[in-house]
């Protein structure tokens, strides 16, 4: 992956970049960019370390170096902050969770096992930097783009979420803006909001909520 700075400590977001995958690149952890008060008006707008919109800038301070003191001749351990990255999706079935299924996350070269809780949830821990995963669960194989879901804010980012919940089918060719429109007609309805097929503040934060991001 390639990493593209602008001017002194800015870097410019592309797609499938999450604060994670920049933080690793630049030899920090995640929590450093996004409590820099240099990247306070990325914190409001966004509100999420893990959803960025290609274009936005992060300021990457510089490094500091740190020296700790260790006795010579003995084995000593050091554990790096930040490392890996947490993955989590839950799995539906309708309105019901698959649960306590067993699954197989191929992220990399890590396959990485295990079940779904009584939620649903599969909740993994990955490289930073890894932007597809593939998920295989009772014979079915999913793709994962990580780090690729954008802003809620956006109509990108809407069109994303109402896909991930099985409102609206993006891998069909002929999907249209009608399409997207019926489908969040639908979610407006299920969760009680007014059917206007706006995507309006009260449904981006509601679908923000239902998503989980």
């Amino acid at each position: 992956m390639s990493f593209e700075t602008v001017g002194t400590g800015n870097y410019i977001v592309k797609a499938g970049d999450c604060l994670s995958s920049i933080a690793e690149a630049h030899g920090h952890i995640w929590e450093t960019l996004w409590e820099h008060p240099a990247n306070a008006e990325l914190r409001r707008v966004r509100g999420s370390p893990d959803v960025l919109m290609p274009g936005d800038r992060v300021t990457v301070p510089p490094l500091r170096p740190k020296s700790v003191a260790c006795q010579t001749g003995r084995l000593h351990t050091f554990r790096r902050k930040g490392v890996p990255t947490r993955v989590q999706l839950q799995l539906m079935k309708g309105d019901q969770p698959r649960a306590n299924i067993p699954y197989e996350l191929c992220a990399g070269r890590e396959v990485l096992q295990g079940h779904t809780d009584v939620d649903g949830w599969v909740e993994q821990w990955v490289k930073p930097g890894i932007q597809e995963a593939t998920l295989f669960v009772e014979g079915e194989e999913y793709v994962l783009h990580l780090g690729h879901l954008p802003p809620v804010e956006s109509n990108a980012g809407a069109r994303a979420r109402l896909a991930n919940m099985g409102y609206l089918d993006e891998t069909r060719a002929s999907s249209t803006e009608e399409d997207f429109l019926t489908a969040l007609e639908s979610f407006q309805n299920d969760e009680g909001l007014p059917p206007t097929a706006m995507l309006d503040a009260a449904t981006r934060e509601r679908l923000a909520a239902v998503h989980g991001c």
